[in-house]
């Protein structure tokens, strides 16, 4: 990509400032009937744009997503678990810290 279009010689122009884009994540943490955390259990979390990103939580039942251009709502889902053993205790919108 060049630096500039202009041609050289050319009298320089400003840049125009782009407007930060802001930036969200998720989180996500399972954790049992004790209090205990879950590790590395299969989830599913599909996000605003309909994309489903599978993986496992970490040792400590946790896994996090950043750089989420968007503060919709994504699904989380836990393909190994039944359906009524779970329940969804937080959901709330976060912009990530710059």
């Amino acid at each position: 990509m060049p630096f500039s279009d202009q041609p050289p010689g050319a009298t320089v122009q400003p840049c125009p400032l782009a407007s930060p884009v802001p930036v969200y994540w998720v989180e996500i943490e399972l954790i049992g009937e004790d209090d205990s955390p879950i590790p590395w259990e299969a989830y599913e979390l599909r996000l605003p744009d309909g994309q489903c990103v599978p993986g496992f939580l970490d040792d400590q039942g946790f896994a996090r997503f950043d750089n989420l251009a968007s503060a919709q709502p994504c699904e989380v889902r836990f393909p190994n678990l039944d359906k009524d053993a779970w329940e969804k205790l937080e959901t709330r919108a976060a912009k990530a810290s710059s």
